[in-house]
């Protein structure tokens, strides 16, 4: 984390205070906006991830442990502009979306490599020699 916004970053609007990421003076495609109030990110909603509201009486409180392999992600991969990921999984419930996203490439991945496995030359070797003794 770069960078807090704090009340001197808030503007007024629609009887709201928002967060204007424009204040900022930074390039939006690198900048995520992590609040539990879905009208402090009304200017922005493409750089923002909706979370629940903390609760210091909750040992259970797990939200932002959650986003951790999205903002590793966002990192190890060097993520070229952070709101196209906010589009593809949504302001809310993003955490989960990703984790799913994450599981499904997994699996693909995985699949992949049994078919590589299965066809490699040891693989043909092995099916050329069952069919040779079937016959």
């Amino acid at each position: 984390m770069s960078h807090r916004l704090f009340r001197e970053c808030l503007t007024y609007k629609n009887g709201s205070l928002v967060k204007d990421l424009d204040r900022l003076n930074r390039d939006l495609s690198r900048v995520l906006i992590i609040d539990h109030n879905k009208e402090a990110f009304g200017l922005h909603p493409d750089n923002a991830v909706l979370v629940k509201k903390w609760n210091d009486s909750s040992s259970e409180d797990a939200e932002l442990l959650q986003l951790l392999p999205l903002l590793e992600t966002v990192v190890k991969d060097d993520v070229r502009d952070v709101r196209e990921i906010i589009r593809a999984f949504g302001n809310e419930n993003t955490a989960i979306k990703f984790k799913e996203h994450l599981n499904t490439l997994r699996a693909q991945v995985q699949e992949e490599e049994n078919e590589a496995k299965s066809s490699s030359w040891f693989g043909g070797l092995r099916a050329s020699q069952r069919r040779t003794t079937a016959k």
